[in-house]
């Protein structure tokens, strides 16, 4: 990675699913050079592939990475949480309630 970021890559793309498919931990590898592209004021930017489920992606939020390459289901998974649903469930109900005042 450190090399492609040297050689003035664009974009680098790291695979977290597969790293910890390896044995390794996809989410420090990432964290780590992530932390060298900020630190040293590269241009390169880092695109997160192979997440595998949610908390992978939370996880990246926090790290900071430009770009994740994400699973539509899990995609889908992200934008539901049941407190948004009720939420807006309540908010409609008390918009229609002040509609009929």
């Amino acid at each position: 990675a450190v090399a492609a970021i040297n050689a003035g890559a664009d974009y680098l793309f790291v695979f977290i699913g597969r790293n910890d498919d390896n044995g390794n931990d996809g989410l420090s590898i990432i964290e780590s050079i992530q932390s060298i592209v900020k630190e040293k004021d590269y241009k390169t930017k880092v695109v997160a592939a192979s997440i595998k489920n949610l908390y992978q992606l939370e996880r990246l939020s926090t790290i900071g990475i430009d770009f994740a390459a994400i699973p539509y289901n899990l995609y889908t998974k992200s934008l539901y949480h049941p407190l948004t649903e009720s939420g807006s469930a309540t908010f409609k109900e008390d918009w229609q309630s002040l509609k009929n005042i």
